[in-house]
């Protein structure tokens, strides 16, 4: 377990996972580079391109130019998010690794120094953001930003926010000792579950920082929408096998309260009734006539395209 001081400045290296980002990746970057930096060093900012065949490479390349701070992985082999993030932890030197997606944007200059800041306490192994959707232009878009806030009010205060359904994946940190003791498993995806999970096997605390807030795009299309939605129902059977009962209780962790389900639904049919009903009656839809991604054996997903759009603010 870390043990970081009160008035420690913490070092810091970020990974950015990356397939075919040339949209977004820009935006990512110098989101991140303008981030305040008063309780940490960042000592790397790593892109770790995933074969990307589009102008992601040349875009990162080009802002290297410009900032040597940066660096690019580009092997020119397929492997995946998880084997990325194996990669990253193996490289890591410093005392916290975060992991950022390439499509996401953080949305003020404060949310590094948040995320940091929960290290504090010595018995916080991860730590995650709040990843919030950007303003739904569309009937799809609509759909999942409904899904996203209905969801959102039933699990932002659960467990006082140590909850698996806190951990979106796109924006989290470790410790460097969970770093260098973890590993994914080979073809494995849903890696924000396996790393909930891991840190519950050793004992370590889940910290959601609701207020270091990142932004990410809703699928526009409906069957990428379907897509997605099954992706993250199909998430708790691929990584929990994994995993001992005897050592944690994965039911458990996954199970939210009735009355939290209650009142998230009671919220968002007052702010949003159309579009509730909706999302509960395609949730429904979706458990009946589920969906399967047979990239998931090879430790991938199928990509979804309408996501993968810049992100300029939050608006």
């Amino acid at each position: 377990m870390d043990n970081f001081s009160k008035n420690k400045k913490f070092t810091v290296t970020v990974g950015v996972p990356a397939y075919n980002e040339e949209a977004n990746i820009k935006n990512l970057l110098n989101s991140i580079l303008s981030q305040r930096k008063n309780n940490f060093e960042l000592e790397k900012l790593i892109v770790l391109s995933d074969n990307s065949n589009d102008r992601t490479d040349e875009i990162v390349q080009n802002i290297i130019k410009e900032n040597s701070s940066i660096e690019l992985i580009a092997d020119g082999q397929r492997k995946g998010k998880n084997e990325r993030l194996n990669q990253l932890y193996k490289m890591n030197r410093s005392d916290i690794v975060v992991n950022f997606d390439a499509d996401i944007l953080l949305k003020d200059e404060m949310v590094l120094e948040k995320m940091v800041d929960a290290f504090r306490n010595s018995e916080v192994g991860i730590v995650s953001a709040n990843s919030r959707p950007t303003k739904a232009i569309n009937f799809a878009q609509k759909m999942a930003n409904a899904s996203e806030n209905l969801w959102y009010e039933v699990r932002k205060d659960l467990n006082e926010g140590d909850n698996i359904y806190n951990i979106p994946g796109c924006a989290t940190a470790i410790t460097r000792s969970f770093a260098e003791n973890f590993s994914f498993p080979k073809n494995s995806c849903a890696d924000e579950i396996f790393q909930y999970l891991a840190s519950k096997e050793k004992k370590l605390k889940f910290l959601f920082v609701k207020d270091a807030i990142v932004l990410y795009n809703s699928p526009s299309k409906l069957n990428e929408l379907f897509r997605q939605f099954s992706r993250f129902l199909n998430n708790k059977n691929n990584a929990t096998p994994y995993f001992s009962n005897n050592i944690i209780d994965i039911e458990k962790i996954f199970k939210a309260p009735f009355s939290f389900k209650i009142r998230g639904v009671s919220k968002s049919l007052i702010a949003n009734p159309l579009y509730t009903t909706i999302v509960i009656l395609f949730q429904i839809a979706l458990r009946i006539f589920p969906t399967k991604d047979d990239m998931h054996k090879k430790g991938m997903w199928n990509v979804v395209i309408s996501t993968k759009k810049a992100i300029n603010n939050y608006e």
